[in-house]
């Protein structure tokens, strides 16, 4: 089938040896049978039906690269993508039950076997895919064992590789960002010693937005014909998905999966092929599975699709169930979804397989909030509630507590109050505690310790005030355990509450009209260490480690002021920077650390030597980089020693000739004594002063000269 592809021009090998060119000859015909699959394990149908199977592979085909035209090699895009899907016939034209799927590289055909390898068509066929290359090695396997030979590598599978994870062996362990003004997105690095370093920019990267995915491997790009991911040291595109007026994408928390979505309302979709939302698979480009978005006139909250912690299910709510769908075959589990009368909102817990939802109430039953174990669908764990207006539900990162804000009805009907349902989720039977406020009471805020057992709660104090009041978890969690007050810090005129990735440093900020005052807490310390002040900020996000913060004014909201500002973790100021028609900036997540909690514990032991150490680096690099100025003082003088060096070096080469020409006189001493036929001679320096003129002044500010009959002496 391929042996006409490895038929060469004959201009291409004029000149070249039988050997050489038997060895060409074996390389194209290598790579043209690893740009073949062959699927067995396809449905054989009847010649009027063998359209529309060649159809249904090229749908599930096409995602991993371009097809190979009718002929291998030749211009694939004056081919139908349907050139690329070979059924071979019986003489009665059905098929055989095996597939050829033709692509222009390699690598796109080894993509494709890896992942449509055991694919389930349907319950009678299941795909078993190979390359081409693989099937004809086996077959011509001899009957003596022979030691094999280095495998000729092809160029393409080591070439487009991209290795997405070179960032994290920075030397310095620095952070990045990214900027998005005007046209134009920028990547930086984030140092606490220098000014931030451009890593990259391009100009119309994006259309409208970008975004990273959870664990920092791709930077993901918004176009008109669909998303782009990039990464790699050189910022390569890496994958691209081609999903027509696309604007939200969401990874699962693993980066295998992505999902897309146009916000094309059901009205205007196709039921039988849906268009407004796609589950893609990262590493392939190919599309896992499809549904259709929601009704016209239906606000869409964004993500439609909620991830599990691990990335093997994903949920989505719709009238009265909960659709649960497990990776990577994208089905229903358990073919059927739960049935939640007047479920309103549902989320993951972050470090389990476990949904937490709430009801409201219905007739006589309560409002509940429920727990749910899966993929067992067991419920764990409930609470009722009365009056209840509306629940909002926040997991604790580490997912050891689940906080539900319950917005609850006074007796009339006519006023509202707070209620806060903790649950304790890693103690027996998961024990709920209860925080009641008045109904003069108005929480603003609420956030976990994402590093710790600590909330704050961030509520009003006087007239134009609020006040930020910490709470610990820590206890027993039995019958006797009860949530405790630890500091109240009151009279604040603020807006928001952040505390810091690695936990401690809570950051309170007045945004907005309150003109962008900040405030950093040490809560171990129950005390303020900086203030600081971004006029007109209109946002403020940590970076991952908690070592910066960053303030920032968009364009979105203020015209004016554009830009950004870093903070260290203790309030100092590091950098500004003013960007015109500024729109976004967000840092580049890590992925979970590998360091043990043993292992922390011996660093935060040695913390001392570790300190010394890594400061006299920064105190190197401080001074390295001081300025401009210094770096090219520091240049010319390494070029003047170079120059000097090399004209010493020439000098000392030039002696023997110097000594013959001066009848065996040295000019590397500076005396020479007279002796017989040598002259000798003295080096003398001279220096001569020439007076150009004189001139006299009388300074008067001095007051009146001295005289000879002055008293003075």
């Amino acid at each position: 089938m391929v042996g006409h592809v490895v038929a060469e021009e004959k201009e291409e090998f004029a000149g070249v040896s039988s050997e050489e060119l038997a060895a060409q000859r074996e390389r194209l015909l290598l790579r043209a049978q690893s740009s073949v699959v062959v699927v067995d394990g396809v449905p054989i149908v009847p010649a009027n039906r063998v359209e529309k199977l060649r159809m249904v592979l090229t749908k599930i085909f096409k995602g991993f690269g371009n097809f190979a035209g009718k002929e291998l090699g030749g211009d694939a895009a004056a081919q139908p993508d349907l050139s690329g899907v070979v059924l071979p016939v019986n003489e009665d034209g059905s098929t055989k039950g095996f597939a050829f799927i033709r692509y222009q590289k390699p690598i796109d055909a080894q993509r494709a076997t890896a992942s449509t390898d055991g694919f389930s068509l349907d319950k009678s066929h299941t795909f078993v895919s190979r390359l081409l290359a693989d099937v004809e090695r086996v077959q011509h396997v001899g009957d003596t064992f022979e030691e094999p030979e280095f495998a000729t590598a092809l160029l393409e599978t080591v070439n487009d590789v991209v290795d997405t994870s070179t960032w994290l062996l920075d030397g310095r362990a620095r952070e990045q960002f990214c900027v998005l003004h005007g046209d134009e997105v920028e990547i930086y690095w984030q140092d606490s010693v220098v000014q931030p370093e451009l890593d990259y920019a391009r100009t119309h990267w994006t259309d409208s937005h970008v975004m990273w995915s959870p664990r920092g491997s791709y930077l993901t790009t918004f176009h008109r014909q669909g998303i782009a991911l990039w990464g790699g040291s050189k910022w390569e595109r890496v994958m691209k998905f081609q999903h027509k007026n696309v604007k939200y994408a969401s990874f699962s928390p693993c980066e295998r999966y992505l999902v897309t979505c146009t916000g094309l309302e059901v009205e205007h979709d196709n039921p039988k092929d849906p268009q407004s939302v796609i589950v893609w698979e990262v590493s392939t480009g190919r599309a896992l599975r499809s549904f259709l978005g929601v009704p016209a006139g239906q606000k869409m909250e964004w993500p439609l699709f909620k991830w599990s912690h691990d990335g093997s299910m994903l949920a989505r709510r719709g009238p009265g169930v909960i659709s649960v769908y497990s990776s990577p075959d994208m089905g229903l589990l358990d073919k059927k979804s739960l049935k939640i009368p007047d479920v309103q909102t549902f989320e993951w817990s972050p470090s389990a397989n476990i949904l937490a939802y709430w009801t409201p109430e219905i007739g006589n039953a309560p409002a509940r909030v429920t727990l749910v174990d899966l993929p067992s669908k067991r419920e764990i764990r409930n609470k009722a509630l009365f009056s209840v207006a509306s629940i909002y539900l926040q997991w604790h990162r580490q997912g050891t507590y689940l906080c539900c804000k319950v917005d609850r009805l006074t007796k009339s009907k006519k006023g509202k109050f707070v209620n806060f349902e903790l649950f304790r989720m890693t103690h027996k039977d998961i024990p709920v505690e209860t925080m009641e406020y008045k109904e003069s009471d108005v929480i603003m805020a609420f956030a976990w310790e994402p590093n710790g057992h600590r909330f704050a709660v961030m509520h009003n104090d006087t007239p134009g005030r609020q006040a930020v009041t910490i709470f610990t978890m820590e206890g027993t969690g039995g019958a006797g355990s009860a949530v405790k007050e630890e500091h109240r810090f009151d009279k604040r005129t603020i807006t928001n509450l952040v505390w810091s990735p690695a936990g401690n440093i809570l950051v309170l900020a007045g945004l907005g009209s309150l003109n962008g005052q900040l405030e950093w807490i040490n809560v171990d310390e129950q005390s303020t260490i900086a203030t600081g002040e971004h006029f007109m900020c209109t946002g403020l996000e940590w970076d991952s480690s908690g070592r910066f913060l960053a303030t920032t004014v968009s364009h979105q909201r203020n015209a004016l002021d554009n830009g950004y500002t870093f903070w260290n973790s203790i309030g100092r100021e590091l950098a500004h920077e003013s960007r015109d028609a500024f729109y976004q900036l967000q840092w580049r997540p890590r992925p979970p650390s590998l360091i043990t909690p043993k292992l922390a514990r011996e660093v935060r032991k040695n913390l001392r030597t570790y300190r010394e150490r890594y400061e006299a680096e920064d105190r190197e690099l401080k001074e390295s980089r001081k300025s401009g100025a210094a770096a090219r003082r520091r240049e010319l003088r390494e070029e003047w020693s170079k120059y000097m060096e090399e004209r010493l070096g020439q000098i000392a080469a030039q002696k023997e000739r110097r000594v013959a020409a001066r009848n065996g006189i040295s000019d590397d001493d500076v005396r020479v004594e007279k002796t017989g036929k040598t002259p000798g001679y003295i080096v003398i320096e001279e220096v001569v002063e020439n007076i150009i003129s004189i001139k006299e002044e009388v300074d008067r500010e001095r007051g009146p000269l001295l005289n000879s009959d002055d008293e003075r002496d």
